[in-house]
């Protein structure tokens, strides 16, 4: 006899649910959630906005249709909102509205019943505060209280109690209290940004006043330079001087000098702009003195020692030229023809030992020449200092106010680069590579190149030891910020400045701020 089979059970409500999440993803389903509370929001909007106390509801007993855009749901519902709340009836729908957005957005609140909570508290002392200051107030055709049955509930009760200033005072604290507990809004955070914003409405104010002045002032200066004058005195031309004799064969191995930068007093554009003075590179520790460089003597016997090494590796050939560096010396060697570049590349560590240094690096061939390069570190490194790389040409003819002294190359020459054309700039280093020196150095060449008119510096320093040095210069849109929560705000109103720049970029049709400047003068 064959035994029957049993029916399956039926799916609970629970694993039906969960099949239902299972099928629609999470953006779904808070698309859905949103659109819902959207639509009870502006349910509840129109039902308030076309509200009438003729209308049928549970204080009105009428048999005509209802006038509520919200039908009779809506004019039930709007009528028990404002004899209840008064005017605060409206953050009802607002409230609604906000989780709607949050929905919408993937943004949910992550403790929704504590704003909840908060949320009805400002609701009631919102209420209150509207019962205290306007009192009894006309709803269409109905006198009502701007705060509803609960606002002067809760109002009268306090007077009773505290008279009316007391309860103004407790109202207000309460309702400050409540909105902080419901948005975590901090006054001090509020405080620091709407200060933010105030400095740099007054900044903007003052930029405007002194381009719209300095407008004035070319305009006056082209006028000037318009009207005809007198052709000047021809200045005698100045006389040639005789051709110096140097021998026409040197020797064979050519050490060039390495260049010194000429150590200026002060930069010849260093005039008073605004009551501002760019600073003299007097404040300045010297440069090495002339003559300070590497010993020629010493780089010959090296190169000859380096030429023997090589021999002794069996590589021919001999050092052409040496270029001596601050920090390492680079010697041009040409190899005997029939000897490949490779064997040299192999002798790099070989080189390290035989030349008592700590590491040899090989560059073969050198680019655009017939030769290896071979670059040693200097037993003695030479101290580079700022002064000289602010008083070289490469800094001076720089045509940016943004040009970064950074140090010298292999061969000794300054180094500059412009900070414009790198934006995203980032410094990263082992402890004590120099990473402070660095953006001391960077920090220094724009103080000494650019007025506060030119350049405006943010600077956050954690450490709060690194850069409070620059506290009182006058580039600073704020003090050195110091604590994580204003460099927060402070780099939130750069990046709503740096959008106000580029709006204004874009209504001008240019891609940089240097062309905005000359096209707007």
């Amino acid at each position: 006899m064959a035994r029957s089979r049993k029916d399956p059970d039926p799916p609970r409500l629970g694993e039906a649910l969960n099949g239902w999440r299972d099928h629609l993803g999470p953006r779904v389903r808070a698309e859905l959630v949103g659109l819902g509370v959207g639509l009870v929001c502006v349910f509840l909007a129109l039902a308030l906005a076309s509200y009438r106390t003729a209308d049928p509801s549970f204080n009105t007993a009428g048999g005509g249709p209802p006038h509520n855009l919200g039908g009779l749901v809506g004019s039930h519902v709007a009528d028990l909102l404002i004899q209840t709340l008064g005017y605060a009836a409206w953050l009802v729908p607002l409230a609604l509205g906000v989780c709607a957005a949050r929905y919408m957005l993937l943004r949910p609140f992550a403790h929704p019943g504590w704003v909840a909570v908060g949320y009805t508290a400002l609701t009631v002392t919102t209420a209150g505060l509207l019962s205290l200051g306007l009192g009894t107030v006309r709803f269409d055709q109905l006198d009502l209280s701007a705060g509803g049955a609960l606002g002067q509930l809760l109002s009268r009760g306090l007077v009773h109690y505290l008279n009316g200033p007391g309860t103004a005072l407790v109202l207000g604290v309460g309702w400050i209290s409540s909105l902080m507990f419901t948005v975590n809004l901090s006054l001090y955070g509020f405080w620091e940004g709407l200060r933010l914003r105030l400095v740099a409405a007054a900044q903007r104010v003052r930029e405007g006043w002194i381009l719209r002045r300095e407008q004035r002032a070319r305009r006056k200066e082209r006028k000037q330079a318009a009207k005809p004058r007198g052709a000047p005195r021809p200045e005698p031309a100045p006389a040639r001087k005789a051709p110096s004799r140097s021998d026409e064969k040197g020797p064979k191995l050519e050490i060039p000098a390495p260049a010194r930068t000429p150590v200026q007093e002060a930069f010849p554009f260093a005039r008073e702009i605004d009551g501002y003075r760019l600073p003299s590179l007097d404040l300045l520790d010297p440069g090495a003195p002339p003559g300070s460089g590497p010993d020629e003597e010493a780089l010959r016997m090296a190169s000859k020692v380096l030429e023997k090494k090589l021999q002794d590796f069996g590589v021919e050939g001999e050092v052409e030229r040496v270029r001596p560096g601050p920090v390492i010396t680079l010697y041009e060697f040409k190899p005997a023809p029939g000897v490949k570049i490779n064997r040299i590349v192999n002798l790099s560590d070989d080189l390290a030992l035989a030349m008592q240094a700590l590491s040899v690096r090989i560059i073969a061939p050198i680019p655009g020449k017939a030769a290896v390069g071979i670059e040693i570190p200097n037993h003695q490194r030479e101290i580079v200092y700022l002064r000289d790389i602010l008083a070289s040409p490469a800094y001076k003819e720089s045509k940016s106010k943004l040009t970064l002294a950074l140090g010298k190359d292999t061969a000794g020459n300054p180094y500059v680069a412009d900070l414009a054309k790198m934006p995203h700039l980032l410094v990263a280093g082992a402890t004590g590579s120099g990473k402070s020196v660095a953006v001391h150095a960077m920090l220094a060449s724009l103080l000494f190149r650019a007025t506060p008119k030119d350049v405006r510096l943010l600077i956050v320093d954690p450490k709060m030891l690194e850069l409070s040095v620059y506290n009182d210069i006058p580039h600073l849109l704020l003090p050195v910020v110091t604590e994580a929560k204003k460099a927060a705000l402070a780099l939130r109103w750069a990046v709503q400045e740096m959008e106000r720049r580029y709006r204004l970029m874009a209504e001008e049709q240019v891609r940089n701020i240097v062309t905005y400047n000359k096209k707007i003068e």
